[in-house]
């Protein structure tokens, strides 16, 4: 756990060291003695604003280059994602009513822009600078990939609805969202990496954290081939620093057995829960892990109608060729009929307008060529399973390889449904 502690004492030292810097007059000490006491306390509400006040004297102050602003807009970044991540703690909560958790995503969305176009300006700036802070910059880029792999900000073109234009604008989007901030953070991590290394050595704190971040972001992004050669080289990198039995071997060793365990690697598995229990001395199984396999999937943004909407289509459509044919009286059903395309072809449907999303969780297995040969679906819902399941075997995933060897694969995919 050392490395992960020790970013955030790094970060904290970022902050606290930066507001020194301010004090060119009586209003920046009293600032920043300030927002550091409420940071200190958890009073993010009141620490932003004034940290806000900060950034704007900083940018009216053009003597000293842009060290000054740069610092500044770290620091307002820095609480913002400590309120960013406090509220998406309290998301948690089963108690919460409706309104509260409006309240908390409107929170979670206003800090996670916020942060983000901070961070970039911040970056943008330190690129500029001759004698940029390199432990700085290494830090904001890796404060700025976490969060584009955490948040993604509410867009108009993502409002999903019935019609087959919207249906597919909804997964047009989706995918290209997703690939935008995913491409934007494999790059900061890159980046930071890259520059950690050759600024201050492989066995640095903040390469071996910076790899290990980077590690973890591959997971989630489906791009398990460069997590497991991250995974590898953090693993050997800590051995070279701390020694074979040192407790910081313990997170890099146990992600890198559960991407072991998903590729079905069971000899190696047990090697690594084997080491793993002599540095905890309690036992460890890796087994039981899921990994998400949706992204290796090209259809993990398709959007599926759910059996009730298929049924109501199909009585629908029934009613309109009745219609035509004039067997029964004829009515008006323009507003009551939507065309929708699903896996089972195109079809009509009404009450469009009470859809929701629902997300399926299904287990599957993938074989060594990426075809699923097992789905059982994580629902009560009889209907709903046997059409997860049917839409699941249908999918295509990115074959798994590792060390020249083509591997299966099982974990979990989110099939996407609408339903009323």
């Amino acid at each position: 756990m050392k490395l992960t502690i020790k970013i955030i004492i790094l970060t904290n030292c970022l902050l606290f060291s930066a507001f020194n810097l301010f004090a060119q007059d009586q209003n920046l000490q009293t600032l920043s003695r300030q927002v550091v006491e409420f940071y200190q306390q958890s009073k993010f509400d009141e620490a932003i604003p004034l940290a806000e006040k900060i950034v704007e004297i900083q940018r009216r102050n053009k003597s000293g280059g842009s060290q000054n602003l740069i610092n500044a807009l770290e620091n307002l970044a820095q609480i913002e994602l400590a309120r960013f991540k406090a509220a998406k703690n309290k998301l948690s909560d089963n108690t919460l009513t409706s309104d509260q958790a409006k309240k908390i995503f409107e929170t979670i969305n206003k800090d996670g822009v916020e942060i983000e176009t901070h961070l970039r300006e911040a970056l943008m700036l330190s690129d500029k600078e001759p004698k940029r802070d390199v432990i700085q910059a290494v830090g904001m880029r890796n404060s700025l990939a976490w969060l584009l792999s955490y948040f993604s900000p509410p867009s108009p073109e993502l409002i999903f609805g019935a019609t087959k234009a919207e249906h597919d604008k909804y997964e047009t989007w989706s995918r290209a969202k997703f690939e935008k901030r995913y491409n934007d953070a494999r790059d900061f991590y890159s980046k930071a990496l890259n520059d950690s290394e050759s600024s201050f050595g492989e066995t640095n704190e903040a390469t071996l954290v910076t790899l290990l971040n980077f590690a973890e972001f591959s997971v989630i992004a489906g791009d398990f081939e460069k997590a497991v050669s991250l995974y590898e080289k953090c693993i050997k990198t800590v051995e070279k620093k701390y020694g074979a039995e040192n407790q910081n071997l313990i997170i890099p060793l146990r992600a890198y057995g559960q991407l072991l365990s998903a590729s079905g690697q069971t000899e190696e598995v047990i090697k690594v829960n084997d080491r793993i229990q002599k540095i905890t001395g309690k036992p460890e199984n890796l087994s039981d892990t899921y990994l998400n396999l949706s992204v290796r999937s090209n259809k993990s943004f398709v959007v599926n109608n759910a059996p009730n909407i298929e049924e109501k289509a199909q009585n629908t459509t029934a009613l309109v060729e009745l219609q035509m044919r004039g067997i029964i009286a004829s009515r008006n059903l323009s507003n009551e009929l939507i065309l929708a395309s699903s896996s089972h072809g195109k079809t009509y449907y009404d009450n469009y307008k009470r859809l929701s999303l629902l997300s399926i969780g299904v287990k599957i297995t993938v074989d060594e060529n990426g075809k699923v040969t097992e789905a059982e679906a994580l629902t009560k819902n009889k209907d709903l399973k046997k059409a997860a399941e049917k839409v699941v075997k249908d999918w295509k995933f990115k074959p798994f390889e590792h060390n020249g060897k083509a591997r299966k694969l099982s974990g979990y995919v989110e099939c996407l449904f609408f339903s009323n």
